[in-house]
């Protein structure tokens, strides 16, 4: 008896539970699909944390939304083997799901270097330190692997060549001196979800579109938690469609005032160093802002560059932008993503 908890429900049904239960193990206890979607618990009509440990006599009860979905840090709220294992399962569920979105901006990306899926898939995965190609697919989908570097890697009879790097690559550009920007200050700005403020979230801003100030953005909730995308994000149109109970509304709260990253690709007729330091110029000179990154590639007396650039708003990209385009020799610029 010592080993149990006894609690009730609101219409006084008694569950038994191990001792050192919580409220999130109680909702699984009435039904997986309960503790999958639930939102918020109360005990004695006060509402609780999903960690709160029952008690006995305790009366809880459970409301739930279908767009809620586990996250990982679920698992350290529960006790019992029938929550872990259903949260883990709805956890690999969830994996599946963003892996797909990786592969698909992987495959954008291949295709635009013409390149095919197979076989460089699995020696990306193994180069990148995976152990199969759902953990790199996810990877990229969470943001931790930079399809830009693809770039870097000599393509040898359609397949990359992992051993070395484009010597073009490792040339160091000199650009002239930037403002300064504190960037450890680059983080989360303050957004409104559901009509409520950002801060009572936990969420980030999604790096497969760098959403800024000024764009049109949504939230989505992943087995990682809640990400900001742009509308215009390409992952978008599926995530909208096919996991809309995920899906939240979101916009920029008023005092939004933060730095952004955003990336743009800038094609044009190579026209030697000349063409580096009037981006270069442009940017930071004329517009005042901080390049992180800058790469350029040449071949058939045509160039394509990425450019990363911190911004305060989308009025500041737009601007930059517009600006670009505007040097001798550059035939367009546009966002990535």
């Amino acid at each position: 008896f010592s080993e149990e908890v006894h609690v009730f429900t609101p219409k006084g049904d008694m569950k038994v539970l191990p001792l050192g239960a919580t409220a999130l193990d109680f909702a699984f206890s009435i039904h997986s699909e309960v503790g999958i979607t639930c939102s918020t618990i109360k005990v004695n009509s006060k509402l609780v944390p999903f960690s709160y440990l029952l008690k006995n006599a305790d009366q809880v009860s459970v409301t739930t939304s279908k767009k809620r979905k586990p996250n990982k840090d679920w698992l350290n709220f529960v006790v019992t083997g029938k929550a872990k294992s259903r949260i883990r399962a709805a956890l690999r569920e969830e994996k599946k799901t963003q892996a797909s979105f990786g592969k698909e901006a992987l495959l954008r990306k291949l295709a635009a270097l013409k390149v095919a899926l197979e076989p460089n898939v699995d020696n990306l995965a193994r180069f990148y330190g995976f152990e199969n190609r759902l953990d790199y697919y996810f990877a990229i989908s969470e943001g931790h692997i930079n399809l830009l570097e693809l770039k870097k890697f000599p393509i040898v009879d359609g397949k990359f060549d992992l051993t070395k790097k484009k010597s073009e690559e490792e040339k160091p550009l000199v650009l002239p001196k930037a403002p300064k920007h504190d960037f450890e200050a680059i983080k989360q700005s303050q957004i409104i979800i559901d009509g409520q403020a950002g801060d009572k979230f936990a969420y980030t801003l999604a790096p497969c579109c760098n959403p800024v100030l000024g764009d049109e953005i949504f939230a989505y909730v992943s087995a990682s938690g809640m990400k900001i995308h742009r509308t215009s994000c390409p992952n978008a149109e599926n995530l909208l469609a096919s996991m809309a109970n995920n899906v939240h509304k979101a916009e920029w709260g008023k005092s939004s005032s933060n730095l952004y990253y955003t990336d743009l690709v800038i094609t044009g007729v190579d026209k030697g160093v000349g063409v580096i330091q009037a981006i270069s110029s442009t940017i930071s000179s004329s517009l005042g802002l901080n390049i992180r990154s800058f790469s350029i590639d040449g071949h058939d007396g045509f160039f394509e560059g990425r450019l990363r650039l911190v911004v305060n708003n989308n009025n500041q990209l737009h601007k930059a932008i517009s600006e670009l385009k505007k040097i001798d020799g550059i035939r367009n610029v546009v966002r990535e993503a």
